[in-house]
């Protein structure tokens, strides 16, 4: 995520857009205010010290009925905003000790009853409820951001990129076996008004993403990927630096073929993989060693 959100700072500056990143915590809070700048962004931004409606941090559903945030977020000719949403963050599970206490987000208390008046059904005593009802929030931004833009005409030229940047880890224990790369399965969406909606049956990964939006936006770069356009016809790949991978013909996990979605998986194919995985592996260490994005 963060290696994503930083290249795509790149390649926006370039073109010219102003690059911001928006959240709804203070700057010392993974000490963003000064990481943020050294990403190369323009400015990380506090909702909070933007709007002085607690409504409008304390829960991600507000933000785009806050004037000043929705103003600060999309306002501009040119603007890539990097906005990290709060909502399904944990705890997942209130009580009445916890009514009490204060996170570095919000107050819990604000936070669950902002929540619970909209989801009257959701049993705040239960962790997964609690946690879909977070998400519902998130969605509901999503949906309130595109329907205001697209009542003061400012759909028509932006693209919204939304995804998460980790599975919920906080539910049910620790991941085993092969569930690891099962649950590498997050949420991810791209919006254009000019685009017909589909969806994307092929295995993708964060690294499909970088050339994706490039080529979306039609953006010149001489900077080359480790992944592909998600729209062109090589087969989609995902990997973990353990050398798993999943691929739209199988997943292989630890040696061996864990699932297989096509009859035409032979041992050829398998070796074929292995190699461009573990090739594409060390020359990501070699990116990272070598420092070769700085400075593009």
């Amino acid at each position: 995520m963060i290696p994503l959100a930083i290249h795509l700072r790149t390649l926006f500056q370039g073109g010219g857009y102003q690059t911001n990143v928006y959240h709804a915590n203070d700057s010392s809070f993974y000490n963003r205010g000064e990481t943020e700048l050294a990403f190369g962004y323009d400015s990380y931004q506090d909702i909070q010290i933007i709007s002085d409606e607690d409504r409008c941090w304390g829960d991600d559903y507000n933000i785009a009925d806050c004037d000043d945030v929705y103003e600060a977020i999309t306002g501009g000719d040119r603007f890539l905003s990097y906005v990290v949403a709060i909502s399904t963050h944990m705890p997942y599970v209130v009580s009445d000790d916890e009514l009490d206490v204060s996170s570095s987000i919000t107050s819990l208390e604000g936070r669950y009853e902002a929540f619970l008046s909209r989801h009257s059904q959701i049993d705040a005593s239960d962790e997964e409820q609690v946690y879909q009802a977070f998400a519902m929030m998130t969605d509901d931004f999503v949906g309130r951001l595109i329907e205001r833009m697209e009542e003061d005409g400012r759909l028509d030229d932006t693209v919204i990129l939304f995804l998460s940047d980790h599975y919920s880890y906080s539910l049910d224990g620790t991941p085993t076996d092969s569930s690891l790369i099962d649950i590498q399965n997050i949420p991810c969406f791209i919006y254009s008004k000019d685009i017909e909606g589909q969806a994307v049956e092929k295995v993708c990964s964060n690294l499909d993403l970088l050339p994706t939006i490039t080529n979306l936006f039609g953006i010149e770069t001489d900077t080359k990927f480790m992944g592909n356009d998600i729209f062109d016809d090589e087969e989609g790949i995902a990997y973990l630096p353990s050398g798993d991978w999943i691929t739209d013909r199988c997943l292989y996990f630890d040696g061996n073929v864990v699932e297989s979605y096509d009859d035409e998986v032979t041992e050829e194919y398998i070796d074929e993989i292995n190699k461009k995985v573990l090739t594409q592996i060390r020359i990501g260490n070699l990116i990272d060693y070598s420092r070769y994005y700085k400075g593009k």
